[in-house]
């Protein structure tokens, strides 16, 4: 012992050094042995060189004594035995009888007393004896409380194995199903996950603090922290998925909530209040993830308030609020949009439409006041389109407001629809001057002038009157529409309306996203290399020369049939149609024929007197055509004798007809009307 340094005994609370003498027999007393083995012991102390502060130490400042005596087993047996068993009642829990150290006597009740305890579990005790040996055998510093630490280190990772073996048997079937469930991108939310989580610690905690807590009290401490660490580091990482996969799932239940809700309201087309919609499903959504939250939570564990996670879903929930509102925003766009588009396609053609009267079957009214003058068309389409706009602007605002959107995303809004509304108005201008349906206008607007007058009555034309000058004045006048059509100007400045001033420059919130479906509009992006002249260019030089030779080829057929129509109203009978006439009946002339009061009638001879039929009055002289002489009242006549007419004769009485009728039709000017009766 006197190699051992006495610093070992700092930090160790009292030992109790039990000597038991054997072969005992009573010749010298055992209060002479306990003296002499104390006095020894104290020479030994005094001998030992000690460390600075512990010079004037004394043995009994670190240990007590106490002593036995046993007779000889052989000689004694049975005394032996009785004493034996007196030295067993010792091994008890005891307390001291006084303050003197040293002394046998102060020990009542048995030898161990709490201060003597090493926290060296039974079953620990030969691990602890046998570092103890190696260190002496070593020839090492005997450092009792390190052999403890060890002990307990040894142990407590022990138990601490067993344990976490039984706490995968709990949490590996749930890690499990929650990996296949991320490894095929489908997050699951483990149901009761919370309630198996937390019963798995408690027990595997409470399993490794009945079996370790006998041992070091550091050592367990720290063994304890070790194993809270480990379980704690399985079940945060199993939390952490959990919590994903709720905040996924709740983010889109909310999305799909949100969305079906909105649907509905316009499934059912009464009016639905978007910003209330994702009031209402973000409660629930929050209110959901909160109750998940708390089934995951464990008392005195500071990572389980998981208030991170909550304000980091909340986030989201509102990120998605705003992606929703913007979608929401942009379907209010398109709805508005489609109204632009429906008032201006009503409202621009009628304008378009107002070039004609309406005759010509355009849909101009034909009632009702037309403009004054015709150079002020894109006047009033400019005027139409901004009131049209300003009012489409106070729709969406309104509406954009009840989704409880930002000042920003309302100015994105209007701008965007201001674009749009201009693409409107450009298509529909460009439907109306296609090729066929300016060119009927241009037409309706050349008759107007042309074959009615002032008061908007249709012209009846006469050989006297001037058509050539009224044909050339209405032409002139309608060709004055195709510059004015060509490009979009303003009457009163003869220039292009302040379009990108209209329409106002980009704000600065607007996104790629925002941008991505808009047209580009010259003078506004300049990016895209169109100016503004060519943004109002309606007809390209090459159309507007087409549509000039074509209406004027139009004009002219309308021109070539007015004047037909002024030749065909000449309806009166040639004087030397009269003379041919008198040729023709001068045989009945000379017979003294007349018309038969009786049967109201006149027989007509052709070439041979002995030959003739009745010619009833419808068809006498003009009013009908010889060539249906056969299917009147023809044939032999009992009472005067007559002969019936024959064959060869109505052969001849058929091309007689056709050849007066061709001569009738030629005379009147109405040769078409005997080509469409042929």
């Amino acid at each position: 012992m006197c190699d051992i340094p006495l610093t070992c005994l700092r930090s160790n609370p009292r030992s109790l050094l039990f000597f038991v003498i054997r072969d005992h027999l009573g010749t010298t007393p055992l209060a002479n042995l306990r003296n002499t083995l104390i006095a020894d012991l104290t020479n030994i102390w005094s001998s030992l060189s000690k460390p600075t502060g512990l010079e004037k130490s004394r043995i009994e400042d670190y240990f007590d004594f106490a002593f036995a005596a046993l007779p000889h087993k052989i000689l004694q047996p049975e005394k032996f035995v009785t004493e034996v068993g007196k030295l067993g009642t010792r091994f008890r829990v005891g307390h001291r009888a006084g303050k003197q150290h040293g002394l046998d006597q102060e020990l009542e009740g048995g030898v161990f007393l709490p201060e003597y305890h090493r926290r060296i579990p039974a079953d620990g005790f030969s691990v602890y004896a046998e570092g103890v040996w190696d260190q002496i055998v070593n020839n090492k510093d005997l450092d009792l409380p390190t052999q403890q630490e060890l002990l307990a280190q040894f142990r407590c990772d022990e138990i601490s194995r067993e344990v976490l073996e039984a706490f995968d048997v709990s949490i590996l079937p749930l890690e499990e199903k929650q990996a296949e469930g991320v490894r095929i991108g489908k997050p699951a939310v483990l149901k009761d996950l919370g309630t198996a989580g937390k019963a798995a610690r408690v027990k595997s905690i409470k399993a490794f603090e009945t079996e370790a807590s006998r041992y070091h009290k550091g050592v367990y401490a720290r063994k304890r922290v070790e194993l809270e660490g480990k379980i704690d580091t399985r079940l945060k990482a199993l939390y952490q998925g959990q919590l994903s996969a709720a905040h996924k799932s709740g983010v889109t239940s909310f999305s799909d909530a949100v969305s079906s809700a909105v649907k509905a309201g316009q499934k059912k087309g009464a009016s639905y209040e978007f910003a209330d919609i994702v009031e209402r499903e973000k409660k629930v959504a929050l209110k959901q993830f909160e109750v998940e939250a708390r089934s995951l939570a464990i008392e005195g564990v500071p990572w389980t308030n998981f208030k991170q996670q909550y304000n980091l879903y909340e986030k989201d929930l509102d990120e998605v609020s705003g992606r929703l509102r913007k979608e929401e925003m942009r379907r209010l766009a398109s709805r508005v949009e489609r109204w632009v588009r429906s008032r201006l396609g009503d409202s621009v053609g009628l304008e378009f439409n107002k070039l004609g009267s309406g005759r010509g079957g355009s849909g101009a009214p034909e009632t009702g006041e037309k403009p004054a003058t015709e150079k002020d068309l894109w006047d009033r389409i400019w005027n139409l389109f901004t009131a049209t706009v300003k009012e489409a602007e106070i729709r969406f605002t309104e509406r954009a407001k009840s989704f409880d959107a930002d000042g920003d995303e309302i100015e994105v809004g209007l701008w965007r629809l201001r674009r749009k509304s201009w693409g409107v108005l450009r298509v529909k201008i460009d439907e109306e001057v296609m090729e066929g349906n300016i060119l009927l206008k241009l037409r309706e607007n050349f008759e107007d002038k042309f074959r009615y007058d002032e008061a908007g009555v249709p012209r009846i034309w006469r050989p006297t009157d001037d058509i050539e000058g009224m044909f050339t004045k209405a032409k002139e006048s309608t060709l004055t529409l195709i510059p004015l059509l060509s490009r979009f100007r303003l009457a009163e400045t003869y220039a292009p309306p302040d379009l990108p001033d209209w329409i106002g420059n980009a704000p600065a919130s607007v996104d790629p996203q925002d941008e991505e479906d808009l047209a580009p509009i010259g003078g506004v992006d300049e990016e895209e290399g169109r100016s503004l002249e060519e943004e109002m260019t309606v007809l390209s030089e090459a159309k507007r020369q087409d549509l000039v030779v074509r209406f004027k080829k139009t004009a002219d057929g309308v021109y070539v049939e007015a004047k037909r129509s002024a030749i065909g109203g000449v309806a009166q009978v040639p004087l030397y149609f009269y003379g041919l006439l008198l040729a023709l009946g001068w045989n009945e002339i000379v017979a003294g024929k007349s018309i038969s009061p009786q049967n109201n009638s006149l027989t007509l001879t052709y070439l041979s007197p002995s030959q003739s039929h009745v010619l009833h009055p419808p068809h006498f002289p003009w009013c009908r055509s010889l060539r249906h002489l056969h299917s009147e009242s023809l044939g032999t006549n009992a009472t005067n004798g007559k002969r019936s007419i024959s064959t060869s004769h109505r052969n001849w009485e058929r091309e007689a007809s056709r050849v007066f009728g061709k001569f009738r039709y030629w005379t009147t000017g109405n040769w078409n009307e005997w080509e469409r009766r042929q």
